[in-house]
């Protein structure tokens, strides 16, 4: 397989694009690792505790997701799905107060919003 790659790709290009990507990777791991790369840091914290959250939400609700689409079926009524969402709601409350009291600041703002805004 590879071997079938490397012949469709002439070498200087993939030897540049090996470079690049590299040296990218580089970059942004010595940035992270940096005091300007705070920011970088909490972001990335941030999303690796969130877009679980989000990534099951859109799964179990959402009427383009495969699992509603080819596994489950659609909803018979709001009461169910509002059931689910209940659920999640549960489930993913302490984890999004947890990430959110961690990351203080801003992410508190953004949590007292959220939490009285009508979705």
């Amino acid at each position: 397989m590879l071997r079938s790659i490397t012949t469709k790709i002439p070498h200087s290009r993939l030897l540049a694009g090996l470079t690049i990507g590299g040296t990218t990777t580089g970059y942004a791991y010595s940035y992270y690792q940096s005091e300007p790369g705070h920011g970088f840091r909490r972001q990335t914290h941030f999303w690796t505790q969130i877009l679980p959250v989000v990534f099951d939400y859109y799964w179990r609700t959402s009427s383009k997701s495969p699992y509603i689409t080819y596994i489950r079926g659609p909803y018979e009524s709001k009461t169910e799905r509002n059931a689910v969402l209940s659920q999640l709601h549960e489930k993913h409350a302490p984890t999004i107060l947890h990430a959110m009291l961690d990351l203080k600041g801003l992410y508190i703002k953004l949590g007292q919003v959220l939490s009285v805004t009508a979705l």
